[in-house]
């Protein structure tokens, strides 16, 4: 017997003396042959349509990926969020291996964005990752700049993010076109202003109603003095802390991005900052610290008052 399948939801049948080899179809006009030759037509179109789209995406076509998709035994396409979570996922065993953790939660915000841009914007809390077109890319980007009021090279660093999950579902085998082949990534220069010493001084010295701003201070000074990030500041533990043979007393740690081993020594002021907070803070860290962007945030209000 000759069964005829286009997918797993039904089969046709016909006995083998009443299909013709050579013509490729079932003989005769009965409603079994008319069923049998319709089924071999659709079949036909749907095994075109996957070798078509196959040269399309990748300059070549399967014949096991051919099948699978036209006996609807392949898995469905993920959608966005999902391959944003693999890509979390997968992200966070490389922490403290290759990336650090503040890197693994600017992804989880990318997350945090594209949801909230998906409700606001279309209603809807997630897409299949083949809708996210140009147009959606260009609607995301103008989202963290009027909703999130982000800056250009703010918004800029997210939409790479986005861009390297997106690489990582095409990775995965996720057929889809490249939607950032028409959206182009581009920094505005930033002409970063050098403090004098004179105006460290003066942030050094100024008095703050709360002790909050006045942590604030302190750590910002003691990057200043020593050349840290705020990272490399924030992962400052009291062992960091050595004293030289001539009892001058150097930072010694790596940096959290490219392990570089880092030696300063520390001149009057941040010793005098590490002096205010030494024993007192929590898991042997030598200051007090906050989300980065907290410090953004603490950084301005010092800086209006």
């Amino acid at each position: 017997m000759l069964t005829p399948r286009l997918s797993s939801s039904g089969a046709n049948w016909i006995s083998i003396r009443k299909y013709g080899v050579k013509a490729g179809k079932a003989i005769g006009r009965s409603k079994e042959a008319s069923d049998v030759n319709t089924a071999l037509d659709n079949l036909k179109v749907a095994i075109r349509k996957s070798y078509d789209k196959q040269m399309e995406d990748y300059g070549y076509a399967m014949p096991e990926k051919i099948r699978n998709q036209v006996l609807g035994l392949e898995k469905g396409a993920k959608s966005l969020v999902e391959y944003i979570d693999l890509h979390n996922q997968q992200y966070e065993n490389r922490v403290g291996v290759n990336t650090t953790r503040t890197t693994f939660i600017r992804y989880k915000l990318v997350k945090e964005r594209v949801q909230d841009f998906l409700k606001q914007k279309y209603n809807v809390s997630d897409i299949p990752i083949r809708d996210l077109t140009p147009v959606v890319l260009e609607n995301f980007y103008l989202y963290l700049r009027k909703d999130c009021i982000c800056e250009n090279n703010s918004s800029m660093k997210t939409m790479q993010r986005l861009r390297k999950i997106l690489c990582f579902a095409k990775n995965m085998g996720e057929a889809m076109a490249g939607p950032y082949q028409s959206f182009r990534v581009h920094f505005d220069s930033v002409d970063r202003e050098i403090l004098t010493q004179e105006e460290i001084d003066a942030i050094y010295n100024k008095e703050f109603i709360t002790g909050r701003l006045e942590q604030i201070r302190d750590i910002f000074i003691f990057a200043c003095y020593t050349g840290l990030s705020y990272i490399d500041v924030s992962n400052l533990r009291e062992d960091n802390i050595q004293e030289a043979f001539d009892e001058s007393l150097w930072v010694m740690t790596k940096r959290s991005k490219t392990g570089v081993k880092v030696n300063v020594r520390l001149l009057d002021i941040p010793n005098e900052i590490i002096d205010r907070y030494r024993g007192k803070q929590k898991n042997g860290k030598v200051l007090p610290v906050i989300t980065n962007q907290k410090m953004n945030d603490y950084l301005k209000e010092t800086a209006d008052i």
